[in-house]
């Protein structure tokens, strides 16, 4: 009877662990049925969502929003940046994020227009404007955009190809890939590398703290989350990417990934048996972060003023005085 129920939990959690495809102990399609540990972990994997408090309009009576940045390079930052490889029972942010991607299961915006980003040097991709839809796009179109916010896209300069050689054995050209002096033209040719976790330097998260009257809370919401990586110059004699700048790779709106991000685990350096999950990280604020941005009438960022230690002192004076709003709310 023991056999029995231990084999029927065990053809559960694998289900559980199949239908998320997200980290548990059992691997898939093991042989054998091998358990990585000494019990099966199902709690993280079959976690529902802990939904918001309701907040009406009447009772949201003041608000700051605010832009951060999560680097990665922090100590406290490490269980967004690691395992560098999915495992069995832990992924990072990144491998996370990409999945959803990957699987239509979030929708991911674009950080930026083309046309806005080249001429007038215009990134609002946080203001979730523009979304890449399958059911707006045709499947290659589809599938070249969701590519495109996944990989790195090194540019490098490329001469057209050589159509033959003449009588002298000097290579001949399409007349359309000469110039006016009969040189080959030079284009810009592009090489793609899938982007990994190690990859990812920052991540860039919109939230809003408000003042709840109902609750008489001072409360705060993500609203939207951005992973960072170098844009890449490629060199095609070294067969090396460089990297030049930092860019958000796309946006993701929270509030939707939180669906995906309560089955899985993150890393908890006390014990490894109560592990929380994703969710439960970004919930109880447990990252290390500085504000670059609120807003502003000018819609500036910190650093588009201020350099240096005075961008991480006006950054750390946004933070007190949303405490000291809090703190001056109550009269003793």
């Amino acid at each position: 009877m023991i056999k029995i129920c231990l084999r029927l939990a065990f053809i559960f959690c694998a289900g559980v662990g199949f239908a998320q495809n997200g980290p548990i102990n059992v691997p898939q399609g093991a042989p054998g049925g091998v358990i990585d540990g000494v019990v099966m972990q199902t709690h993280i994997p079959t976690k529902k969502v802990i939904p918001y408090a309701n907040l009406r309009e009447a009772d949201y009576v003041w608000s700051r929003r605010v832009w951060r940045t999560i680097d990665l390079r922090e100590k406290m930052n490490h269980p967004l940046y690691y395992p560098l490889q999915p495992m069995n029972d832990r992924w990072s942010l990144w491998d996370i994020l990409k999945y959803g991607v990957q699987n239509n299961s979030i929708v991911c915006y674009k950080p930026y227009d083309a046309n806005k980003a080249m001429t007038m040097n215009i990134f609002d991709g946080d203001q979730l404007r523009y979304p890449i839809l399958k059911s707006q796009l045709s499947p290659a179109e589809y599938s070249k955009e969701i590519k495109a916010r996944l990989s790195f896209r090194g540019r490098y300069d490329s001469t057209a190809a050589p159509t033959g050689v003449n009588m002298y054995g000097n290579p001949t050209y399409n007349p359309n890939d000469l110039d006016a002096f009969g040189n080959p033209k030079i284009y810009d040719a592009y090489m793609t590398k899938a982007i990994n976790a190690q990859d990812i330097l920052e991540y860039h998260i919109k939230e809003e703290w408000f003042f709840d009257k109902q609750r008489s809370v001072l409360d705060v919401r993500i609203i939207a989350i951005a992973p960072v990586a170098y844009e890449m110059k490629y060199d095609p004699i070294g067969l090396t990417f460089t990297p030049t700048v930092k860019r958000e790779l796309f946006w993701i709106y929270f509030p939707e990934a939180r669906y995906l991000l309560q089955n899985y685990f993150t890393y908890n350096e006390k014990n490894d048996a109560r592990r929380m999950s994703f969710d439960d990280l970004f919930w109880k604020r447990k990252f290390q972060s500085y504000i670059d941005k609120e807003t502003n009438v000018f819609d500036r960022d910190i650093n588009d003023h201020k350099v240096g230690v005075d961008a991480l002192l006006k950054s750390d004076e946004i933070k007190m005085d949303i405490f000291r709003f809090e703190h001056d709310v109550w009269h003793f």
